[in-house]
């Protein structure tokens, strides 16, 4: 057995937080039960450890809610002094239900009984948590509490006892972002013994103010430790001409990640707020002509202007008058990005390509059962052994709501003698992506943001010459789709399974890089420092050897794969910070049929039965109920296609968008159509059934079996094999049951796949087709699949429609081969609304992103309904203009069949184009002359003008549209590439480089 590994060498910003707390308080008290912010706390208390004035420490934790802090304040009114201070800990979105009895401390406050609230900026907002400090400016501003950040791990220590110190004057928040960051970087434990912590603490003597306290605190830090921390700190160059200002340590590594991009841009950094003048005015350059403020609000104040930002303008205004103040409002929920700094900022000159990115090594996603036995740690010691000079960072998040429980972990390895102060990116490309079951593939969609042609590692005992069969279909597509390399890992019995696993991605690692014989010596060596003897490395090895060549997928294989009928989410989300508890599924629970009695008791009666009417209450999403505001055709009634532009009034749903994203709207299925079949099939309309919410666990949805046909289930869409499966199990005829069970065998597959892809017979078809297999309408809610959101572009911007969104859509129809006419559910549903009508609509991000910098030049290539994103790209540009914003080159290639009947918002274009928006406009109307032109045949005679913008400038190229014309087009791009050079280059690679950098956008369908 190998030796278990330990994590030891590693530091975390909370432990170094809680060390000082323990040090210096005689009272803890903790809100947070429900976040761990006081696990060393506990443990030390428990454990009998003495503070460091040798005094037992009083620790207390309290149930977070309105009226709570009385117990502290009772506590501190019953004191007449204290050799240690008052510590609360506590999460900024706790803080309102805190704020009435803290609000009290000022008029009670006494300097021998210092209280400081070391704060967490933490809130919990759509199913995760998410950064908050918001709240906690607020907070501290309207209470009158300073205010002391840090920002990293390195100060993490230092400005807790900072604000510490700070508090001899008057009560202080502590303000540290919750990290689960994790770095071989370990600081000095010297610089924060106990002792010294307590000479620092008794050394110091407060100064008169608090702004003045508080830079003192800094100072007395700065002296004993010899750091150099101030209450705002200034990064980047001495003559820019555009700063950013930031609180918090997210707004600062997004501001410095960008600004080091740019020769003009620096950073000022606020550690002490409110903010004070006279060190603002000193820091900030004298060249500087522009602030940008990162300004966090709430989700649900993002019309209003945050504190920070009010401050920050108000001192900018008295110290700097000649300086123009800008902010860069997002809310907590999205999060800082550099895109919302970058649009606030004259990026004249062109952004570096040089990022955090070029630092990394090797980034490592990891995705377990969060039972098991975590494998990041041991990795990232692994990697850490090979070379002094490397520095190895990962972050762990836990999603207790998938698959009982998941552990996702990304790691990220340094070049040699590079230092990561942190990971690149929230959820960084991986290289190399470790599953400890296939099993977990079921519930998400992992290799959704992986490199292409990187290394997957599966723990499973599946055979290869199985893997297309028995791996979830949605893994098998991303692996082919993006050339996985994928190797399975199935260890023996002798040998511990998660250190194996971590073994076979280091040794494939190996030789993914080429990597011969003579390299496995030295990983023999890193291995020896974990415990594992020569004898059991060189069985591993050799088991190994066997195991690591690469599982080969024929990409034939996607013409079989049965996809699920809801797409699986890409990510997990971060709604715990431990392991879930709970590991047994509870006994399924089936859809039932009810009556028309009890609902009306329960609307009559709604809060003795805890009634809810919701738009969707089988949706996952956010929904939002809009107003048809416009429907208008646009290609002529005559033509056999009807594209329509659609507007709709969202001025008290709630709704907000960005350009590039898309609107998912809920359809209905046609009324006569429902109606039809509940005829045909012998339903009541009005019989109740209830079906178990998958979105409200616990509760019921009831419906009528009409509302349930018309919004819920998709009774007109195409039935999966699995259904086929059911309906023989059903099928009384033993005729019609050995029918439907040679239709799921290899010998109905030829007849299967004609009813799905050329019949296209539906749920409804083959319930009233094999009469037998009868259903109940409780049946059908149980094995008929929920209608599905269909997502269109966005086709305007909020910017300049501030109250409505557009979607530009075409209808689907065709006539099947018994004569019906058939159109896709939802786009035929959207082109009979009427004005007033309400639908059920839910935005859902896009990769359809504009360059940081407005000066960049963008290249759009958009087909049929295709152009609707970019006619959104449009509008932004032209709010833009109006606000003085330059702009590059917006260039513009559009393909449809006709000019006539379809020149989508052609009046659009040629309006941008005159007005001098649109520096380009490139037709392609395939059906207009004798021979056909296409899209991609007038880029290819336009490539100068392809190279000045994406070469020469540094541009981005964005397609919307169908599949087809993208092999095409990207070989216009690579003649475009290879033009650039007298030299051969390699095109692909480069083209791979620009969707890395998200300069090559592509959203097809």
């Amino acid at each position: 057995m190998t030796k278990e590994v330990t994590s030891n060498n590693f530091a975390a910003v909370h432990k170094a937080i809680e060390q000082i707390v323990y040090t210096l308080s005689g009272r803890i008290f903790s809100y947070a039960e429900h976040v761990p912010l006081d696990r060393y706390l506990k443990q030390w208390y428990e454990s009998g450890q003495k503070n460091g004035f040798a005094e037992q420490v009083e620790f207390h934790g309290v149930e977070t809610r309105s009226g709570a802090a009385g117990f502290l304040l009772g506590s501190y009114t019953s004191a007449v002094s204290s050799s240690g201070v008052y510590s609360l800990l506590t999460a900024s979105s706790c803080l309102p239900l805190l704020r009435p009895m803290l609000s009290y401390t000022h008029r009670l406050y006494s300097g021998s009984k210092p209280l400081v609230l070391h704060v967490a900026a933490l809130s919990y907002e759509a199913n995760e948590f998410h950064v908050d400090n918001a709240s906690l400016l607020d907070f501290a501003y309207t209470s009158d509490f300073a205010t002391i950040s840090s920002f990293a791990l390195e100060d993490a220590a230092h400005i807790s006892l900072a604000s510490t110190l700070a508090a001899k004057a008057g009560p202080v928040v502590h303000a540290y972002e919750y990290d689960t960051l994790t770095t071989t970087f370990v600081p000095n434990e010297a610089s924060v013994s106990a002792s010294k912590t307590v000479e620092c603490f008794h050394s110091f003597v407060p100064a008169e103010g608090v702004t003045a306290n508080a830079i003192a605190a800094l100072e007395h830090v700065n002296k004993h430790f010899g750091t150099k921390y101030a209450p705002v700190e200034y990064y980047g160059p001495a003559t820019a001409t555009q700063v950013i200002v930031a609180f918090g340590s997210k707004e600062l590594q997004k501001a410095r990640a960008l600004a080091s991009r740019t020769s003009n841009v620096g950073v000022a950094a606020i550690r002490v707020f409110p903010v004070i003048e006279e060190s603002f005015a000193r820091v900030i350059p004298k060249t500087c002509k522009k602030l940008v403020v990162a300004s966090q609000t709430k989700l649900t104040a993002l019309d209003t202007h945050s504190t920070f930002f009010s401050v920050v303008f108000a001192t900018a205004a008295s110290a700097l008058p000649k300086v123009q103040v800008v902010e860069a409002r997002y809310s907590d929920v999205d999060g800082i990005s550099e895109s919302v700094l970058a649009a606030e900022l004259d990026l004249s000159s062109e952004l570096s390509a040089v990022s955090a990115s070029s630092l990394v090594e090797t980034t490592f996603r990891i995705w377990e059962e969060d039972s098991v036995e975590s494998l990041a740690n041991a990795l990232a010691l692994v990697h850490a052994s090979r070379d002094v000079e490397q520095n190895v960072v990962y972050r762990t998040l836990y999603d207790n709501q998938l698959f009982l429980g998941l552990r996702v972990s990304n790691v990220q390895v340094s070049k040699s003698s590079a230092k990561l102060p942190g990971l690149t990116d929230e959820e960084p490309k991986a290289d190399v992506t470790i599953l400890t079951s296939e099993k977990i593939a079921n519930h998400v969609r992992v290799l959704a943001n992986v490199a292409d042609r990187s290394l997957c590692i599966v723990y499973t005992a599946v055979n290869p010459a199985d893997a297309a069969k028995k791996l979830p279909a949605v893994f098998v597509k991303d692996v082919v789709e993006k050339d996985i390399r994928l190797v399975f890992a199935n260890p023996n019995e002798q040998t511990h399974a998660l250190n194996l696993v971590l073994l076979a991605a280091y040794f494939v690692q190996l030789k993914r890089n080429g990597a011969d014989s003579t390299s496995v010596p030295s990983l023999k060596k890193n291995f020896a420092t974990l415990g594992w003897d020569a004898d059991e490395f060189d069985a591993v090895v050799k088991d190994l050897e066997g195991q690591a060549e690469p599982v080969k997928l024929n990409p034939d294989v996607l013409k079989e794969l049965q996809l699920p009928e809801d797409e699986l989410p890409t990510s997990a989300k971060e709604n715990s910070f431990e392991a879930n508890t709970v590991k047994e599924l509870e006994e399924e629970v089936l859809p039932q049929s009810g009556n028309l009695n009890t609902v009306a008791k329960q609307l009559i009666f709604k809060e003795a039965y805890g009634q809810q009417e919701l738009p969707r209450p089988n949706a996952p999403a956010k929904i939002c109920t809009v107003r048809v505001k416009s429907n208008k055709r646009l290609t002529p009634r005559d033509y056999n296609r009807n594209i329509f532009h659609i507007e709709f009034d969202i001025g008290e749903s709630g709704l907000t968008y960005d350009i590039g994203e898309a609107l998912g709207v809920y359809g209905v299925n046609n009324k006569a159509n429902v109606e039809k079949f509940i005829a045909d099939y012998g339903l009541k309309a009005n019989e109740v059934i209830y079906v178990p919410s998958l979105t409200h666990p616990g509760n019921w949805e009831s419906n009528t079996v009409f509302q349930a046909l018309s919004h819920t289930l998709d009774i007109f869409g195409k039935p999966t094999k699995q259904f086929y499966q059911t309906m023989a199990e059903y099928a009384a005829d033993p005729k019609e049951k050995r029918q439907l069970e040679v239709l799921i065998s290899p010998a109905g597959a030829a007849d299967l796949q004609r009813r799905s892809e050329v019949d296209m017979l539906t749920y409804a078809d083959l319930l009233l087709e094999f009469k037998s297999a009868k259903m109940t309408a409780v049946d059908l809610a149980r094995h008929v699949p929920v209608l599905k959101r269909r997502e269109y572009s966005i086709s305007s911007s909020q910017r300049k429609h501030k109250d409505a969104i557009h979607l530009l859509v075409v209808v689907v129809g065709w006539t099947d081969p018994m004569g019906r006419d058939r159109y896709g559910q939802c786009s035929h549903y959207l082109s009979q609304l009427q004005i007033g009508d309400t639908v059920c609509v839910a935005v859902k991000p896009s990769v359809m992103k504009l360059p940081d910098s407005p000066k960049k030049p963008i290249v759009m290539a958009g087909l049929g309904t295709g152009l609707a994103p970019f006619r959104a790209f449009l509008q932004y540009k032209e709010w833009q203009w109006s606000q003085g914003i330059a702009s590059g080159d917006v260039i513009l290639y559009l393909g449809s069949r006709t000019q006539r009947e379809e020149y989508l918002y052609g009046e659009d274009w040629e309006a941008y184009h005159a007005a001098g928006l649109l520096t380009h406009i490139g037709q392609a109307f395939s059906r207009d002359q004798p021979y056909k032109i296409y899209i991609q045949d007038v880029m290819r005679s336009t490539k100068a003008l392809l190279k000045k913008a994406l070469i020469d400038e540094g541009g981005s190229f964005y397609l919307c549209g169908p599949t087809w014309p993208l092999p095409e087009i990207t070989s216009v791009l690579e003649e475009v590439i290879q033009s650039s050079s007298s030299e051969p280059v390699d095109t692909r690679k480069v083209i791979e480089q620009w969707k890395e950098d998200r300069r090559f956008v592509i959203e097809v369908y």
